[in-house]
């Protein structure tokens, strides 16, 4: 195989899988911040009620107030078995290795250097070391459509298998591109 082709399939792939990451860190964000939010607000519209407002009025917060604040000890609770601060952070740093070797992948097959085979060796090293971290995450099919959509989105090729070169990142019913 031809070089330069086997780094635009690398960049190719660590785009897509740049892309799985992203969409993780994007979901867990946002359901760090609900926990968080929920935490301190309850507290707070309580404790604003109480100094605000008469008292006769607590009593019938009480009841709301600790239904939201169980939602959030479930929250809590489900996000410590869960892992979601570990997950967090290795979606991170994979966003971030990720994107490293895209753009290194990248730069490989469009500058053409010299070196480009002790070059092409090394990232392909770092590449496999990378990959074995992202393995332990387990990464559902679903995910793998979707970073296929983007990575097919964003370099303008079809799909192997539907043969549709996707215009959007609305998913389809293809079983490699869609279906996420």
């Amino acid at each position: 195989m031809d070089i330069r082709v086997h780094c635009r399939n690398k960049a190719f792939f660590a785009f897509g899988t740049a892309r799985i990451f992203e969409r993780r860190l994007r979901q867990l964000n946002a359901l760090r911040n609900w926990i968080t939010y929920l935490g301190i607000v309850v507290p707070l519209l309580i404790g604003g009620v109480a100094l605000s407002f008469d008292t006769k009025v607590l009593p019938y917060l009480i009841i709301p107030a600790g239904v939201v604040g169980l939602i959030q000890l479930a929250l809590s609770a489900w996000s410590l078995v869960a892992k979601w601060d570990d997950k967090h952070a290795f979606s991170l740093n994979a966003l971030q290795a990720q994107t490293k070797l895209f753009n290194a992948w990248d730069a490989l097959a469009k500058r053409n250097p010299p070196d480009l085979d002790a070059k092409a060796s090394e990232l392909d090293a770092e590449d496999q070391r990378q990959e074995a971290r992202d393995l332990t995450q387990v990464i559902t099919q679903q995910e793998k459509n979707y970073g296929m959509r983007t990575a097919l989105f964003y370099f303008g090729n079809e799909c192997p298998t539907c043969r549709v070169r996707p215009v959007s990142l609305k998913a389809s019913t293809c079983d490699t591109c869609g279906n996420f």
